[in-house]
């Protein structure tokens, strides 16, 4: 995949994630007064682990930090699940079933976000997109706490976390 593009159109909704109009990817990355739509893919295995990724140096937000398996941006015509279904795809190479966990509201100092979170059962081999991601690593769940103290994580995945209970 190419390096991230600052001209890419974004959905812009309200609070209430009605839409509103476009914007590009380099307007929602650096205001937060517009807000714009997003998806987490929690990928999770048998063994009571859950997927991290370090993501690659040629990103636009967070270059290099550890984040949750998969995240990205609902772009112009795309639906939630359309995008999640497309992110798990192009950064992890997984088709697996995705099952809908919840809707936040995420604002951070850059930017805000209305996101959808999604979980990922996955029995498929991962196959990693180097232009999105440096590597990945399988936590235990239990060790969730600890590893966000060691490998600090964007704002927005912290948020993710902490509303479904992994970190208080």
């Amino acid at each position: 995949m190419p390096q991230d593009n600052p001209a890419e159109m974004f959905v812009e909704v309200d609070e209430a994630d009605q839409e509103i109009g476009l914007l590009a990817r380099q307007v929602a990355h650096q205001d937060p007064q517009r807000i714009h739509r997003a998806i987490y893919v929690l990928v999770v295995n048998s063994q009571n682990q859950m997927l991290f990724q370090k993501r690659s140096q040629t990103k636009d937000l967070y270059a290099g930090m550890w984040s949750l398996a998969c995240a990205g941006h609902v772009t112009y015509g795309e639906t939630y699940q359309e995008a999640a279904v497309k992110e798990l795809k192009e950064e992890l190479g997984l088709t697996g079933q995705l099952f809908y966990v919840t809707n936040i509201l995420v604002k951070t100092p850059q930017e805000t976000e209305y996101c959808q979170i999604y979980m990922c059962k996955t029995p498929d081999e991962i196959k990693i997109d180097p232009t999105e991601i440096e590597s990945i690593q399988w936590v235990e769940i239990p060790a969730i706490g600890q590893f966000v103290k060691d490998h600090p994580l964007p704002p927005a995945d912290m948020e993710v976390l902490r509303l479904l209970l992994y970190i208080t």
